[in-house]
């Protein structure tokens, strides 16, 4: 009976498995995403974009193709963000379209 039994837990025993690269990439793009919104809540966007600028290229070269177009959207999309707030920061404080700002010389004109 004892047998029996062992031979039953061990069957149906699960092994730990390592995770396949999908998973992990599907892990690391969810803590990307929730770095960049708790970031966009902090007005700290620059810093997650820099801090994972490097791992991007490495992420959508492991991922099928059918989810290649989902990770590069949202790249794009930060990257859009990014570039609208510069620009709403340079026309609030003047710093485009009439020639007014810091120059090579480091001097304000």
């Amino acid at each position: 009976m004892f047998i029996t039994a062992l031979f039953i837990i061990a069957r149906t025993w699960k092994q730990p498995r390592c995770p396949s690269a999908d998973e992990w990439i599907r892990k690391l793009w969810y803590i990307y995403t929730m770095e960049y919104y708790s970031a966009i809540k902090k007005n700290t966007c620059e810093s997650v974009l820099m801090r994972w600028m490097k791992l991007e290229p490495i992420i959508q070269s492991e991922v099928n193709q059918k989810e290649k177009h989902q990770y590069s959207m949202l790249t794009i999309t930060l990257y859009a963000r990014q570039q609208k707030r510069h620009r709403c920061i340079e026309q609030t404080f003047g710093l485009c379209g009439r020639g007014r700002g810091w120059d090579d010389t480091g001097e304000w004109h």
